[in-house]
Protein backbone atom coordinates (compact mmCIF):
# COMPACT_ATOMS: atom_id res chain seq x y z
CA UNK A 1 0.00 0.00 0.00
CA UNK A 2 1.29 3.46 -0.91
CA UNK A 3 2.16 5.66 2.03
CA UNK A 4 -0.21 8.52 2.81
CA UNK A 5 0.98 11.82 1.31
CA UNK A 6 2.17 14.66 3.52
CA UNK A 7 -0.72 17.09 4.07
CA UNK A 8 0.33 20.71 3.77
CA UNK A 9 -0.97 24.03 4.93
CA UNK A 10 0.20 27.11 3.03
CA UNK A 11 0.84 30.24 5.07
CA UNK A 12 1.28 33.21 2.78
CA UNK A 13 -0.49 33.02 -0.59
CA UNK A 14 1.08 35.89 -2.52
CA UNK A 15 3.48 35.85 -5.45
CA UNK A 16 5.96 33.08 -4.67
CA UNK A 17 3.16 30.98 -3.19
CA UNK A 18 1.75 30.46 -6.69
CA UNK A 19 4.97 28.69 -7.66
CA UNK A 20 4.86 26.73 -4.41
CA UNK A 21 1.26 25.74 -5.08
CA UNK A 22 2.02 24.57 -8.62
CA UNK A 23 4.99 22.56 -7.32
CA UNK A 24 2.93 21.05 -4.52
CA UNK A 25 0.32 19.95 -7.06
CA UNK A 26 3.08 18.36 -9.16
CA UNK A 27 4.74 16.58 -6.21
CA UNK A 28 3.90 12.91 -5.98
CA UNK A 29 3.70 12.69 -2.20
CA UNK A 30 1.88 15.87 -1.19
CA UNK A 31 -1.63 17.26 -0.85
CA UNK A 32 -2.96 20.68 0.10
CA UNK A 33 -5.22 20.76 3.14
CA UNK A 34 -5.46 24.43 4.06
CA UNK A 35 -4.31 27.95 3.23
CA UNK A 36 -4.03 31.23 5.10
CA UNK A 37 -3.14 34.78 4.12
CA UNK A 38 -3.98 38.08 5.75
CA UNK A 39 -5.55 38.92 2.38
CA UNK A 40 -8.29 36.32 2.49
CA UNK A 41 -8.99 36.42 -1.24
CA UNK A 42 -5.46 35.15 -1.93
CA UNK A 43 -5.92 32.19 0.42
CA UNK A 44 -9.32 31.47 -1.09
CA UNK A 45 -7.86 31.60 -4.59
CA UNK A 46 -5.32 28.83 -3.91
CA UNK A 47 -7.63 26.72 -1.76
CA UNK A 48 -10.28 26.91 -4.46
CA UNK A 49 -7.95 25.36 -7.02
CA UNK A 50 -7.87 21.95 -5.32
CA UNK A 51 -10.71 19.83 -4.00
CA UNK A 52 -10.95 19.56 -0.23
CA UNK A 53 -8.62 22.44 0.67
CA UNK A 54 -9.91 25.08 3.10
CA UNK A 55 -9.02 28.77 3.39
CA UNK A 56 -8.58 29.44 7.10
CA UNK A 57 -9.61 32.62 8.85
CA UNK A 58 -6.36 32.83 10.85
CA UNK A 59 -2.90 31.34 11.13
CA UNK A 60 -3.89 29.88 14.48
CA UNK A 61 -6.84 28.08 12.89
CA UNK A 62 -4.58 26.53 10.25
CA UNK A 63 -1.98 25.39 12.79
CA UNK A 64 -4.68 23.83 14.94
CA UNK A 65 -5.92 21.57 12.15
CA UNK A 66 -5.37 17.84 12.56
CA UNK A 67 -5.21 17.39 8.79
CA UNK A 68 -2.09 19.56 8.43
CA UNK A 69 1.22 17.73 8.85
CA UNK A 70 3.50 20.47 7.56
CA UNK A 71 3.37 24.06 6.39
CA UNK A 72 4.92 25.87 3.46
CA UNK A 73 5.83 29.39 4.58
CA UNK A 74 5.65 31.85 1.67
CA UNK A 75 5.33 35.08 3.62
CA UNK A 76 7.48 38.21 3.39
CA UNK A 77 10.99 37.57 4.74
CA UNK A 78 10.50 39.20 8.13
CA UNK A 79 7.66 36.80 8.94
CA UNK A 80 9.59 33.60 8.19
CA UNK A 81 10.93 33.29 11.73
CA UNK A 82 7.74 33.95 13.74
CA UNK A 83 5.57 31.84 11.43
CA UNK A 84 7.97 28.89 11.30
CA UNK A 85 8.49 28.94 15.07
CA UNK A 86 4.73 29.02 15.65
CA UNK A 87 4.35 26.10 13.23
CA UNK A 88 6.91 23.79 14.82
CA UNK A 89 5.66 24.65 18.30
CA UNK A 90 2.19 23.61 17.08
CA UNK A 91 3.65 20.25 16.04
CA UNK A 92 3.94 20.95 12.31
CA UNK A 93 6.99 20.56 10.09
CA UNK A 94 7.98 23.72 8.21
CA UNK A 95 9.35 24.32 4.72
CA UNK A 96 10.29 27.99 4.42
CA UNK A 97 11.01 30.08 1.34
CA UNK A 98 14.51 31.49 1.10
CA UNK A 99 16.09 33.25 2.87
CA UNK A 100 15.53 31.29 6.05
CA UNK A 101 15.17 34.65 7.84
CA UNK A 102 16.28 38.28 7.65
CA UNK A 103 19.00 37.80 10.27
CA UNK A 104 21.19 34.90 11.37
CA UNK A 105 20.08 35.41 14.98
CA UNK A 106 16.46 34.85 13.92
CA UNK A 107 17.45 31.78 11.93
CA UNK A 108 19.16 30.27 14.96
CA UNK A 109 15.97 30.70 16.97
CA UNK A 110 14.09 28.86 14.22
CA UNK A 111 16.57 25.99 14.18
CA UNK A 112 16.52 25.73 17.98
CA UNK A 113 12.71 25.78 18.08
CA UNK A 114 12.46 22.99 15.50
CA UNK A 115 14.97 20.87 17.41
CA UNK A 116 13.15 21.43 20.70
CA UNK A 117 9.84 20.43 19.08
CA UNK A 118 11.40 17.48 17.20
CA UNK A 119 10.02 18.86 13.93
CA UNK A 120 11.66 19.22 10.51
CA UNK A 121 12.70 22.68 9.31
CA UNK A 122 13.75 23.03 5.67
CA UNK A 123 14.37 25.90 3.26
CA UNK A 124 13.40 26.14 -0.41
CA UNK A 125 16.87 26.36 -1.89
CA UNK A 126 15.52 24.75 -5.01
CA UNK A 127 18.79 24.89 -7.00
CA UNK A 128 19.97 21.98 -4.86
CA UNK A 129 17.32 19.88 -6.59
CA UNK A 130 17.99 20.90 -10.20
CA UNK A 131 18.55 17.74 -12.26
CA UNK A 132 22.26 18.46 -12.87
CA UNK A 133 23.20 19.12 -9.25
CA UNK A 134 24.04 15.58 -8.14
CA UNK A 135 26.22 14.99 -11.20
CA UNK A 136 28.09 18.29 -10.87
CA UNK A 137 28.65 17.77 -7.17
CA UNK A 138 30.08 14.30 -7.80
CA UNK A 139 32.30 15.65 -10.62
CA UNK A 140 33.75 18.32 -8.31
CA UNK A 141 34.23 15.84 -5.44
CA UNK A 142 36.12 13.46 -7.75
CA UNK A 143 38.70 16.20 -8.27
CA UNK A 144 38.31 16.83 -12.00
CA UNK A 145 38.62 20.59 -11.41
CA UNK A 146 41.52 20.15 -9.02
CA UNK A 147 41.55 22.45 -6.01
CA UNK A 148 38.80 25.07 -6.17
CA UNK A 149 40.42 28.48 -6.59
CA UNK A 150 37.37 30.64 -7.14
CA UNK A 151 33.64 31.06 -7.38
CA UNK A 152 32.41 33.70 -9.82
CA UNK A 153 28.81 34.86 -9.44
CA UNK A 154 27.56 37.84 -11.42
CA UNK A 155 23.86 38.61 -11.79
CA UNK A 156 22.69 41.93 -13.15
CA UNK A 157 18.99 42.44 -13.83
CA UNK A 158 16.47 45.22 -14.11
CA UNK A 159 13.39 45.17 -11.91
CA UNK A 160 10.59 47.46 -12.97
CA UNK A 161 9.53 50.17 -10.52
CA UNK A 162 6.29 48.27 -9.92
CA UNK A 163 8.28 45.35 -8.46
CA UNK A 164 8.86 47.25 -5.23
CA UNK A 165 5.14 47.57 -4.48
CA UNK A 166 3.81 44.36 -5.99
CA UNK A 167 6.54 41.96 -7.01
CA UNK A 168 6.79 40.60 -10.54
CA UNK A 169 3.11 39.64 -10.78
CA UNK A 170 1.38 42.38 -8.73
CA UNK A 171 -0.62 39.59 -7.06
CA UNK A 172 -0.23 41.21 -3.64
CA UNK A 173 0.24 44.94 -3.15
CA UNK A 174 2.86 45.48 -0.46
CA UNK A 175 6.03 47.49 0.20
CA UNK A 176 7.94 44.96 2.30
CA UNK A 177 10.58 44.45 -0.43
CA UNK A 178 11.63 48.11 -0.13
CA UNK A 179 12.61 48.01 3.56
CA UNK A 180 15.75 46.55 5.11
CA UNK A 181 13.83 45.68 8.25
CA UNK A 182 11.23 43.60 6.41
CA UNK A 183 13.27 42.25 3.47
CA UNK A 184 16.65 41.85 5.17
CA UNK A 185 18.30 43.39 2.13
CA UNK A 186 18.00 43.69 -1.63
CA UNK A 187 19.44 41.84 -4.60
CA UNK A 188 21.90 39.80 -2.54
CA UNK A 189 19.39 38.24 -0.15
CA UNK A 190 16.55 38.16 -2.67
CA UNK A 191 18.35 36.72 -5.69
CA UNK A 192 22.10 36.04 -5.46
CA UNK A 193 21.57 34.01 -2.28
CA UNK A 194 20.30 31.10 -4.42
CA UNK A 195 23.59 30.84 -6.31
CA UNK A 196 25.74 31.29 -3.22
CA UNK A 197 23.85 28.45 -1.60
CA UNK A 198 24.21 26.26 -4.70
CA UNK A 199 27.99 26.74 -4.89
CA UNK A 200 28.27 26.02 -1.18
CA UNK A 201 26.44 22.77 -1.83
CA UNK A 202 28.53 21.87 -4.90
CA UNK A 203 31.93 22.57 -3.34
CA UNK A 204 31.43 22.00 0.39
CA UNK A 205 33.15 25.35 0.98
CA UNK A 206 32.02 28.28 3.09
CA UNK A 207 32.40 32.05 2.88
CA UNK A 208 34.65 32.87 5.84
CA UNK A 209 35.38 36.57 5.18
CA UNK A 210 34.25 39.34 2.86
CA UNK A 211 35.31 42.73 1.56
CA UNK A 212 32.30 44.39 0.01
CA UNK A 213 30.58 47.54 -1.17
CA UNK A 214 27.02 48.27 -2.12
CA UNK A 215 24.20 50.73 -2.04
CA UNK A 216 20.99 51.99 -3.62
CA UNK A 217 21.82 53.76 -6.86
CA UNK A 218 18.96 53.53 -9.35
CA UNK A 219 15.77 52.47 -7.60
CA UNK A 220 12.54 54.41 -6.99
CA UNK A 221 12.34 56.85 -4.10
CA UNK A 222 11.74 55.06 -0.81
CA UNK A 223 13.70 51.89 -1.64
CA UNK A 224 16.16 51.28 1.21
CA UNK A 225 17.71 47.98 0.13
CA UNK A 226 20.77 47.66 -2.09
CA UNK A 227 20.25 47.56 -5.83
CA UNK A 228 23.95 47.07 -6.56
CA UNK A 229 26.74 45.31 -4.65
CA UNK A 230 30.09 43.66 -5.17
CA UNK A 231 32.16 41.47 -2.90
CA UNK A 232 35.43 39.62 -2.79
CA UNK A 233 35.09 36.72 -0.38
CA UNK A 234 37.52 34.25 1.15
CA UNK A 235 36.51 30.61 0.91
CA UNK A 236 37.15 27.99 3.56
CA UNK A 237 39.26 25.97 1.10
CA UNK A 238 41.64 28.91 0.68
CA UNK A 239 40.26 30.24 -2.59
CA UNK A 240 38.41 33.46 -3.31
CA UNK A 241 34.97 34.32 -4.61
CA UNK A 242 33.90 37.19 -6.81
CA UNK A 243 30.24 37.98 -6.23
CA UNK A 244 28.31 40.91 -7.68
CA UNK A 245 24.71 41.68 -8.42
CA UNK A 246 22.24 44.41 -9.19
CA UNK A 247 18.51 44.87 -9.66
CA UNK A 248 18.40 48.27 -11.39
CA UNK A 249 20.86 47.81 -14.25
CA UNK A 250 19.36 49.21 -17.47
CA UNK A 251 18.98 46.38 -19.93
CA UNK A 252 20.08 43.76 -17.39
CA UNK A 253 21.38 40.63 -19.05
CA UNK A 254 24.81 40.21 -17.43
CA UNK A 255 24.74 36.82 -15.71
CA UNK A 256 27.52 34.33 -15.12
CA UNK A 257 28.25 31.54 -12.68
CA UNK A 258 31.64 29.79 -12.72
CA UNK A 259 33.63 27.33 -10.67
CA UNK A 260 37.37 27.68 -11.27
CA UNK A 261 39.86 25.07 -10.13
CA UNK A 262 43.56 24.37 -10.62
CA UNK A 263 42.74 21.78 -13.32
CA UNK A 264 39.76 23.33 -15.04
CA UNK A 265 36.58 25.33 -14.82
CA UNK A 266 32.84 25.07 -15.31
CA UNK A 267 30.48 27.74 -16.63
CA UNK A 268 26.81 27.31 -15.79
CA UNK A 269 24.08 28.72 -17.98
CA UNK A 270 21.10 30.12 -16.08
CA UNK A 271 22.68 29.49 -12.66
CA UNK A 272 22.89 25.78 -13.33
CA UNK A 273 19.51 25.19 -14.90
CA UNK A 274 20.83 24.73 -18.46
CA UNK A 275 23.95 23.64 -20.31
CA UNK A 276 27.30 23.41 -18.58
CA UNK A 277 30.52 24.30 -20.42
CA UNK A 278 33.59 22.54 -19.07
CA UNK A 279 37.31 23.06 -19.69
CA UNK A 280 39.78 20.54 -18.23
CA UNK A 281 43.55 20.21 -18.33
CA UNK A 282 43.02 16.44 -18.01
CA UNK A 283 40.28 14.54 -19.80
CA UNK A 284 37.31 12.92 -18.07
CA UNK A 285 34.10 11.04 -18.77
CA UNK A 286 30.62 12.08 -17.63
CA UNK A 287 27.72 9.66 -18.08
CA UNK A 288 29.43 8.07 -21.06
CA UNK A 289 30.33 11.42 -22.65
CA UNK A 290 34.01 12.10 -23.25
CA UNK A 291 35.27 15.46 -22.00
CA UNK A 292 38.60 15.92 -23.82
CA UNK A 293 41.50 17.84 -22.33
CA UNK A 294 42.35 21.30 -23.52
CA UNK A 295 39.05 22.38 -25.09
CA UNK A 296 35.65 23.68 -24.05
CA UNK A 297 32.91 21.03 -24.08
CA UNK A 298 29.19 21.27 -23.36
CA UNK A 299 28.42 18.55 -20.83
CA UNK A 300 25.10 17.06 -19.73
CA UNK A 301 25.33 16.28 -16.02
CA UNK A 302 21.67 15.33 -15.61
CA UNK A 303 22.16 11.60 -16.28
CA UNK A 304 18.68 11.54 -17.80
CA UNK A 305 17.06 13.20 -14.79
CA UNK A 306 14.42 15.87 -15.31
CA UNK A 307 11.71 17.65 -13.39
CA UNK A 308 10.66 20.89 -11.76
CA UNK A 309 13.24 21.70 -9.08
CA UNK A 310 10.64 23.18 -6.74
CA UNK A 311 8.40 20.11 -7.02
CA UNK A 312 11.43 17.87 -6.45
CA UNK A 313 12.25 19.95 -3.36
CA UNK A 314 8.75 19.44 -1.93
CA UNK A 315 8.89 15.71 -2.67
CA UNK A 316 12.26 15.43 -0.94
CA UNK A 317 11.03 17.39 2.07
CA UNK A 318 8.07 14.99 2.33
CA UNK A 319 10.42 12.00 2.33
CA UNK A 320 12.43 13.69 5.09
CA UNK A 321 9.27 14.23 7.12
CA UNK A 322 8.45 10.53 6.69
CA UNK A 323 11.97 9.52 7.76
CA UNK A 324 12.80 8.03 4.36
CA UNK A 325 15.86 10.14 3.48
CA UNK A 326 17.77 13.26 4.45
CA UNK A 327 16.84 16.66 3.01
CA UNK A 328 19.49 18.66 1.12
CA UNK A 329 18.56 22.07 2.58
CA UNK A 330 17.80 21.69 6.30
CA UNK A 331 17.52 24.82 8.41
CA UNK A 332 20.89 24.51 10.12
CA UNK A 333 22.64 24.38 6.72
CA UNK A 334 20.53 27.13 5.14
CA UNK A 335 21.56 29.30 8.07
CA UNK A 336 25.17 29.17 6.78
CA UNK A 337 24.11 30.65 3.44
CA UNK A 338 22.50 33.53 5.33
CA UNK A 339 25.74 33.92 7.30
CA UNK A 340 27.59 34.41 4.01
CA UNK A 341 25.16 37.16 2.99
CA UNK A 342 25.35 38.78 6.39
CA UNK A 343 29.15 38.92 6.23
CA UNK A 344 28.91 40.76 2.90
CA UNK A 345 26.32 43.18 4.29
CA UNK A 346 28.41 43.87 7.38
CA UNK A 347 31.53 44.75 5.43
CA UNK A 348 29.54 46.91 2.99
CA UNK A 349 28.00 48.83 5.89
CA UNK A 350 24.52 47.60 4.97
CA UNK A 351 23.76 45.60 8.11
CA UNK A 352 21.53 47.18 10.74
CA UNK A 353 21.61 44.36 13.29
Amino acid sequence: MAEEPVRYGMIGCGEIAVQAFDALMAAGNATLAATFDVEQELAQDLAGKTEGAVACASQQDLLARDDVDAVIVSTPHYLHAPVAIAAVEAGKHALVEKPIACRVAEARRMVDAAAAADRRLGVCFVHRYTPITQGVRRFVAEGHLGTIMSWVIVGMGHKEDSYWTGGYTQRARTVWRMRRETAGGGYLIMNTIHTIDWLRHLTGQEVVAARAAGGTYNSPEGVEVEDLFSASVTLSGGGIGIIAGGSSVPGGGLNETRLIGTKGQMVFEGSGRGATAVFLTDGAEVNGQEVPAGEWTDVDFSDGKSGNARALTIEAFGRWVRGEQEFLAPGDDALKTLQACESIYRDAGLFDG
